[in-house]
């Protein structure tokens, strides 16, 4: 009975069919026949063994539909796989397409977002370099204005100090006396006169001063007074007891001397008179019927022959020299230099000078012991020149420097009463004048 079964064409275009339409059932025939199965064994086991050729028949007869459902699944499930459509393929290749798309796309979105996320990183740090340049600055610029602070709070505790001396002292001229003001102008003239002393190194000036100062000492009238007075009295005599040295008149008088020597000549003037001064004379010398004209006049005569006398001596000069041995000898000027030796004697002189205003002793004595020397070697012979080296023997035989007293006593008296009567001031609450003080504020 199976074997015509499975023979049959028909049977198995039916089986076919009934497995294609009825796949979906022949899916669930596994789970009934095995929901099945035991309920039969339970039967079988309960039944009696006289009826197991009927069981045997049964079984036989479910086993037949099981196999023809399985082969019915077989031939079905390759009939699908068979006949798989192309829409189902195109929907597959459209599925793997869209999802590499997709996966393109993430991964497109993936390195943007990456992209997106390092320039993000960078501008932050950019951003926090920029904010710890700005602290940097900030930090310096609050140094600057620390430092600023301090310096102004240094100038203002300056200005604050200046403020209070400032007042101090309004205070002490507001309550300074007309005595005070005195005495402070008289330590003024002391102190010029002292100073006048050290400059000037005469005794006019300071002598002024120093009885000014008295003055005003008799113009107070205070018995303290009387020692500073006392010291003051022997300043002015020592002063007045000093030799004194006329500075201007002997720079005048050795300006006056150099302005002499610029007219001194070189050579003795020849008492000759030169034959070409007149033409007529000239003319009857050399004619030998002069000696015989009664009318020639005898002075012009005595004139002529001195006149050459004296060439013939000037010639015979020139041609015999004279040597003595026993004395060192003396350079002789050339013709031109008569100018330098002038300039040299004015120079000595202008020396001399600024040593007598210096009260450089021994540099004024020895300029003019120079132009004395030079005056009586090159100008022999010369009553001129004789009146100025005397003249300037003179002056180098005076004493240009003299020795000045010392009159800083009086200064130092007064300066003494001045520090205890600012003592006093002072313990009796009374504010006291700074002179010194007084003369750097108005400065």
């Amino acid at each position: 009975m199976t074997t015509d079964k499975n023979n049959d064409p028909s049977s198995d275009e039916a089986a076919s069919s009934a497995g294609s339409v009825t796949s979906g059932d022949a899916a669930q025939a596994p789970s009934a026949s095995s929901d099945s199965a035991p309920q039969s064994e339970s039967a079988a086991a309960t039944s009696a063994p006289s009826s197991q050729s009927s069981a045997v028949t049964e079984s036989r007869a479910a086993a037949e539909p099981k196999q023809t459902a399985d082969k019915g699944k077989r031939d079905g499930s390759s009939g699908v796989k068979a006949r798989t459509p192309w829409w189902m393929l195109l929907l597959m290749l459209l599925l793997i397409a869209g999802g590499a798309a997709l996966a393109y796309l993430g991964w497109y979105a993936f390195e943007g977002q990456t992209r997106d996320l390092k320039a993000i990183v960078a501008k932050l740090e950019q951003q926090e370099q920029q904010w710890f340049d700005t602290q940097k600055e900030l930090g310096q610029l609050d140094q600057q204005q620390t430092a600023q602070v301090e310096q102004w709070r240094a100038s203002l505790n300056g200005v604050e100090q200046q403020v209070e001396q400032h007042s101090r002292r309004l205070k002490s001229l507001s309550s300074t006396s007309r005595d005070d003001w005195l005495l402070a102008e008289a330590e003024y003239l002391m102190r010029l006169a002292n100073q006048r002393i050290l400059m000037e190194r005469g005794t006019e000036g300071a002598v002024a001063l120093l009885e000014a100062a008295d003055q005003i000492f008799e113009e107070i009238g205070d018995v303290d007074l009387f020692a500073v007075r006392e010291k003051v009295a022997r300043d002015l005599a020592e002063l007045k007891l000093t030799p004194t040295v006329d500075r201007s008149g002997l720079y005048l008088e050795l300006s006056a001397l150099a302005d002499q020597i610029d007219k001194l000549p070189l050579l003795p003037v020849l008492a000759n008179t030169s034959l070409d001064d007149n033409p007529d004379d000239a003319d009857r010398s050399q004619s030998p019927d002069v000696w015989q004209n009664d009318s020639v006049d005898v002075r012009s005569v005595w004139t002529r022959v001195k006149a050459q006398f004296w060439v013939a001596m000037d010639k015979l000069k020139h041609q015999v020299r004279i040597h003595h041995h026993d004395q060192p000898v003396e350079p002789l000027l050339p013709p031109d230099s008569g100018h330098y030796l002038r300039q040299n004697l004015r120079f000595h002189l202008e020396q001399a000078q600024l040593a007598m205003l210096r009260e450089e002793s021994t540099i004024y004595h020895h300029s003019l012991q120079q132009a004395v020397a030079q005056l009586r070697q090159y100008f022999p012979n010369n009553a001129k020149a004789d009146i100025i080296a005397g003249e300037l023997q003179a002056l180098s035989e005076k004493n240009v420097v003299i020795a000045l007293p010392d009159i800083s006593g009086s200064l130092l008296a007064l300066q003494n009463y001045l520090s205890e009567l600012h003592l006093l001031d002072k313990k009796a609450g009374r504010p006291q004048l700074d002179p010194a003080a007084d003369s750097e504020a108005q400065q």
